[in-house]
């Protein structure tokens, strides 16, 4: 009774220094849990304005900055919500989309299941756009598959749903509104898996001049698109995980 006493400890030891071991080294594949957060404040002429006192706030807490500045934000699978106030302005407001990072699906291959579940649930398997600039008396979207290195990310009004266009040299956010507004008439919400179906659609001979548009979102992993194609199909794509299913789209009529 006693070998098997020694022999069932040793075997639970060993098994806790194996799910340790695990836990730590999956974590850390996704690069941490926290990032750093940039924030600019403009008037809606594009000029800028200092001294805006900003908050930053998702499921994992508020933290606060004075534009223009960074802060450090806890990373998590909810949307980062945005708020800055200076007196002789209307509020600015935004939302930062929370991304799964390329490197959470590194992990599922490396760390499986446990890598899968340690990442998501203390958010190191997600993050947010590094540069944002809020435009005073706005209310904007910002999605860091839009950004490019070393420029602000372009922002989505809210209220119309318009996407702006890419970042160019020297633009700030309400530049790249304008720029937007003068060289698309129409224009879609972008999606984490727009590229995808967009691959998917020419190889059934589809091509768009506008791309696949985001029609709706389901958490972090679970997006619906619809793409129309210059022949004049429609098609919709259901994507989780990034994983997509590309079929006609049902007609509305």
């Amino acid at each position: 009774m006693k070998s098997l006493k020694i022999k069932s400890g040793f075997f639970f030891t060993a098994l806790g220094l194996i799910v340790s071991s695990q836990l730590v080294g999956c974590a850390s594949v996704s690069n941490g849990t926290t990032s750093a957060i940039k924030i600019d404040t403009l008037s809606k002429d594009g000029r800028s304005v200092s001294g805006a006192r900003c908050e930053l706030s998702n499921d994992s807490g508020t933290v606060s900055l004075t534009t223009p500045g960074s802060v450090i934000v806890h990373r998590s699978s909810s949307d980062l919500k945005i708020t800055c106030t200076k007196d002789g302005f209307d509020p600015a407001s935004g939302t930062a989309t929370s991304r799964m990072t390329g490197s959470f699906y590194g992990n599922i291959l490396i760390g499986g299941g446990i890598g899968m579940i340690v990442d998501h649930s203390n958010g190191s398997a997600y993050n947010y756009p590094e540069w944002m600039q809020l435009v005073m008396g706005s209310n904007l979207f910002f999605d860091r598959r839009n950004s490019a290195d070393n420029l602000p990310t372009p922002s989505t009004s809210i209220a119309n749903g318009t996407v702006d266009a890419q970042p160019a040299s020297g633009m700030n956010t309400v530049q790249q509104n304008q720029a937007a507004s003068a060289a698309a008439p129409t224009s879609i919400r972008v999606g984490q898996s727009s590229k995808e179906i967009e691959k998917l659609a020419e190889q059934q001979s589809c091509k768009s001049e506008q791309g696949a548009g985001l029609v709706s979102q389901n958490g972090p992993t679970k997006e619906d698109y619809k793409i129309n194609c210059i022949d004049g199909r429609q098609l919709a794509a259901h994507c989780e995980y990034r994983q997509c299913t590309l079929s006609p789209a049902t007609s509305t009529q």
